[in-house]
């Protein structure tokens, strides 16, 4: 009998271990592929998120991209415009030299005819009044305040315009540009200053009856009139030495680069 018992107590023991062991390396095994099951849901987790992240990055770029082309184009064509513009205005400018070649050799004229003359164009049009008209009895100019203040104001934008050129433009042609701006905007305020003696002159041949050879004369007149045209010659000499040169053939080459 007690052999019978430590039969069945052997037997048991050793399902026992068995069963033990069984399930301890079950349940290892489960929690293995359960750790597998875990790190691979996380790592297609983290695939997923990098893959979005991703997207969203080349997105960006290409937003950042299209807004760096649109920055740069709006600049060039920013550019372009004003390069035009001051191409415009040279031209203009320069044919109105031109056009006054017939004054060679006469000193005597009035400031009033070459004042005209040069404000002849789109750029200066504003100003061609500042000077009076062909009607010595027209005193509007030199009564009217706004009319003097546009004169002024077209004064200061060509002096800013020199130095503007020379940031919008390239090349020794440049100089010379800004050199015949600056001239051409010294010789409309002289033209102005003479034309104010002009008219006193003229007021006091009307009003005080005196002869206006004798007051002009005395206010020189006639040497004002040589200095005015000595700096027209200037002028006209550097606007040949551009149309020489093909300064203004030049500029619009590099305007061409700029499309």
């Amino acid at each position: 009998m007690k052999i019978n018992i430590d039969f069945v107590n052997n037997i048991i023991r050793i399902l026992f271990e068995h069963d033990m062991t069984y399930w301890s390396t079950f349940w290892t095994a489960i929690g293995s592929i359960v750790g597998a099951c875990v790190l691979g849901v996380t790592v297609y987790q983290l695939w997923v998120q990098n893959k979005r992240q991703n997207e969203l990055d080349e997105r960006q770029n290409k937003i950042e991209e299209r807004e760096k082309y649109q920055i740069e184009l709006n600049i060039k064509q920013s550019l372009f415009e004003r390069r035009i513009s001051s191409w415009n205005i040279l031209s203009a400018l320069l044919t109105s030299t031109e056009l006054q070649l017939y004054f060679s050799g006469k000193s005597d004229i009035y400031p009033l005819f070459m004042y005209i003359d040069l404000t002849n164009n789109y750029y200066l049009e504003s100003i061609q009044g500042a000077l009076g008209t062909m009607d010595s009895a027209d005193r509007e100019w030199r009564t009217n305040p706004k009319i003097q203040n546009e004169f002024l104001k077209k004064l200061s934008e060509m002096e800013n315009f020199s130095k503007e050129i020379t940031l919008l433009f390239s090349g020794k042609e440049i100089d010379e540009l800004k050199k015949f701006v600056n001239l051409y905007c010294k010789l409309l305020k002289n033209l102005h200053s003479d034309q104010i003696i002009v008219d006193a002159v003229r007021q006091d041949t009307i009003y005080d009856r005196k002869n206006f050879d004798d007051l002009s004369k005395s206010a020189g007149l006639s040497e004002k009139g040589e200095k005015v045209f000595k700096e027209f010659e200037s002028l006209r000499d550097i606007a040949q030495e551009i149309i020489k040169n093909n300064y203004m053939n030049q500029l619009f080459e590099q305007i061409k680069f700029t499309e």
